[in-house]
């Protein structure tokens, strides 16, 4: 399910509205291309679950950390979409500063601004 397309609060806004919702549209089709990629792996997933060639077992693992892979990006665009919604959008987590368009418009569910972003632990996976 998308969020609607609402406009964000103007007095909270730290981008245009324009901008904001040119990033928006972006959010909501990576979103819808994220629950097609989750429904995908899922029914893979499902189709190979009792299967014991290796070769099953192995696509099945694949499929099952895509789903992972999918679920945390939709949990993480929908809570973009609710920051856009709430007028937090584009304000760094973390230190509270204005993340800049150029990253939201590459990573436009991002948290923190590049700075912080650089401070922070990394998980190996």
């Amino acid at each position: 399910m998308t969020a609607p397309l609402a406009m964000p609060r103007a007095d909270t806004a730290l981008h245009s509205l324009s901008t904001i919702a040119g990033l928006r549209l972006a959010l909501c089709e990576a979103l819808a291309d994220e629950h097609v990629q989750l429904t995908e792996s899922q029914k893979t997933v499902d189709e190979l679950t009792g299967h014991c060639d290796s070769d099953s077992i192995l696509e099945r693992e694949i499929a099952e950390r895509r789903c992972i892979q999918a679920t945390a990006a939709i949990n993480d665009i929908e809570a973009a979409l609710v920051r856009i919604d709430d007028g937090t959008y584009g304000r760094c987590e973390d230190c509270g500063q204005h993340i800049a368009f150029e990253r939201l418009e590459v990573i436009p569910f991002a948290r923190q601004c590049v700075a912080c972003s650089a401070l922070a632990p990394r998980l190996i996976a």
